[in-house]
């Protein structure tokens, strides 16, 4: 959902006449903090996937660590108005992640009237990393995946509030940057 708030932003950003020379000068600290995180999560993902590690045991573990990286970032841009409110975000996922040993919860019912069987079957095959079928014992259900996006979007899923905030915090960092004025 990031990679998409950052394409999102910055389509906004040029809709209102920004120009991406100018994130030049968005001075972040420690980027490649982010690209870490990411890594750990696509790269967990695929190797429990192929079987090399186990879903159980170890996804926690995964998420705990793209979360301390994520803090890591978010401290050191803590300045940025828009990290604080993808802070937020991050926050809300975090906890309803750690609750839930790990897994984000995904409500699925809606999802499947609307014809995404494929995807509650993935669910329920842990075949989607960090993300587990919505059931009635879960904690914190109402930050868990519970938002549908539905077509015409490209890209339809079901977020949390939490990545709600992360995308509106992204904006935030992205866009007034693409509007400075050139000095």
């Amino acid at each position: 959902m990031l990679i998409e708030s950052i394409v999102i932003s910055l389509i906004i950003g040029l809709l209102v006449r920004g120009r991406v020379k100018h994130l030049v000068s968005l001075d972040l600290r420690v980027p490649w903090i982010l690209f870490m995180a990411l890594g750990i999560e696509v790269l967990g993902g695929v190797l429990q996937k192929q079987g090399v590690i186990p879903v159980a045991g170890t996804t926690l573990w995964l998420h705990l660590s793209v979360y301390l990286f994520l803090l890591a970032f978010i401290l050191a841009n803590w300045h940025f108005e828009g990290v604080r409110v993808l802070a937020l975000g991050t926050l809300l996922n975090f906890l309803v992640i750690i609750f839930n040993a790990g897994f984000m919860p995904v409500e699925v019912e809606v999802p499947l009237a609307m014809g995404f069987e494929e995807a509650k079957e993935a669910l329920s095959q842990g075949m989607v990393f960090g993300h587990k079928v919505m059931a009635a014992d879960d904690l914190l259900k109402s930050l868990g995946d519970i938002v549908h996006i539905p077509p015409p979007y490209p890209f339809p899923k079901t977020i949390s509030f939490g990545d709600l905030l992360i995308g509106i915090g992204t904006g935030m960092l992205i866009v007034p940057h693409m509007k400075k004025k050139e000095s």
